[in-house]
């Protein structure tokens, strides 16, 4: 019998995860597709065979580490990193007429701030007897390819493992981000051991590049409301401090200080006798708790108890209006999934494989459960007719994984984008 019930249980959640998935009229599926479309940046969507020629140039072990990024941002409640990341495979090319690796800083749009920029360099070829002092051995240095720079600039290790060294590139690939250039040129090496050159790493095993930013359209809005309620409070202490020390004030402090005391003087005997009426009173209404006769024989005030009984039904019809209105059309969340390839995008978005799509539907008739301030004052206010609204009170990010242009995995986060409760505003 139990495992009769397991099956049946299973079969409930099935059903109900499937009622979840929405099918769109093939008009819908035209909007959404070009409103997805305008998001990730393209001009036309790449058809299937060019994005799977693209997919096939990129590394297992560049795909594993974007991956691990995705899953971090879908658990963070704070993006200190930005919104957006990119991981940029490098072409062959020339600095200062040497090979070099050369990666591509114009993909990054110029409204972006940089947040942080990592080369990673992964060395299958370690095996079971590699070791950590291997990957610190490799050293890598940016080219100078600009007017403005001075001379080479060595990156800094951030991290060494088996099979992977990491290095911080932000602050050169910042100055090119800022100076419009075109491209970024890193020359790698090892030091006392000799290194297969730029051709081959291409080739064989090629250092990408992780690039953190941010989008100057989509902030993360508990950053921002952070930054300015930091603001508020630099801005008060700071005008604390500059009229603590006036004389004026001094003088203020002393004879509020001076009527306090003096005031908790005279107001002492006062305090003192409504403290033991305040107990008294406790104590007689202790006793009539306890009296099983109380109140027998009293006069009882019929119009006072008639307006008791009306309010009470008042009350209860008005919880029974509350209880209909919830279940009959009320202000609810409508849950709805799109798959990606219902759109023939699942080529170019990688994950999630659905799009949540869920909305505020259902009427705001009064009277509400929950009264909100905008609520309160359409209801008061006759003569303005703007009905309640539904709408979202709670929302959640949505991450994309996709394919851009030129073939680079970027993962974009919009901080406000997936509805999670509706309430009447």
């Amino acid at each position: 019998m139990r495992w009769f019930r397991a099956i049946l249980a299973l079969a409930c959640t099935f059903l109900n995860v499937y009622s979840l998935h929405y099918d769109l009229v093939d008009e819908e599926k035209e909007i959404l597709s070009k409103t997805l479309t305008k998001v990730l940046g393209y001009e036309t969507i790449p058809e299937r065979e060019k994005a799977l020629t693209m997919m096939s140039r990129i590394p297992s072990y560049l795909s594993r580490r974007i991956e691990a990024v995705f899953e971090d941002l879908q658990q963070a409640d704070e993006y200190p990193d930005g919104n957006i990341v990119r991981a940029l495979l490098p072409r062959i090319g020339k600095a200062n007429g040497n090979e070099a690796l050369l990666y591509d800083v114009s993909v990054v749009s110029p409204d972006e701030k940089i947040m942080r920029v990592e080369l990673h360099f992964h060395m299958p070829q370690a095996g079971r007897h590699g070791s950590r002092r291997r990957s610190k051995s490799v050293r890598a240095s940016v080219a100078c390819t600009h007017h403005f720079c001075r001379g080479p600039y060595l990156l800094t290790h951030i991290e060494a493992t088996r099979t992977t060294a990491v290095m911080d590139a932000t602050l050169p690939f910042a100055q090119l981000h800022s100076l419009n250039g075109s491209s970024i040129a890193i020359t790698m090496w090892r030091k006392d051991i000799k290194m297969r050159t730029a051709r081959e790493l291409v080739k064989r095993n090629p250092p990408f590049l992780l690039v953190f930013t941010e989008g100057e359209p989509v902030k993360d809005l508990q950053k921002t409301r952070k930054s300015e309620k930091d603001q508020r409070k630099i801005q008060t202490n700071h005008l604390q401090t500059k009229h603590k020390f006036t004389t004026e004030n001094r003088i203020l402090r002393a004879k509020r200080n001076n009527e306090y005391f003096k005031y908790n003087e005279q107001q002492q005997p006062k305090m003192r006798a409504t403290l033991r009426k305040l107990t008294k009173a406790q104590q007689i209404a202790e006793k009539q708790k306890k009296d099983p006769w109380y109140g027998f024989g009293d006069e009882v005030d019929e119009e006072s108890s008639d307006s008791e009984e009306v309010e009470d039904d008042i009350e209860q019809q008005e919880q029974q209006e509350l209880v209909l209105l919830k279940k009959e059309g009320g202000c609810g969340l409508s849950r709805r999934l799109i798959s990606t390839a219902s759109l023939g995008l699942d080529h170019v978005v990688l994950a999630p494989p659905h799009i949540d799509l869920s909305q505020c539907n259902g009427s705001c008739d009064q009277p509400t459960k929950r009264w909100s301030p905008r609520a309160t004052l359409l209801s008061s206010l006759s003569s303005m007719r703007s009905s309640i609204c539904c709408a979202p009170s709670r929302l959640s990010p949505l991450i994309l994984m996709f394919l851009d242009d030129q073939g680079n995995l970027v993962i974009r986060l919009f901080p406000r984008a997936i509805a999670e409760n509706c309430e009447c505003l």
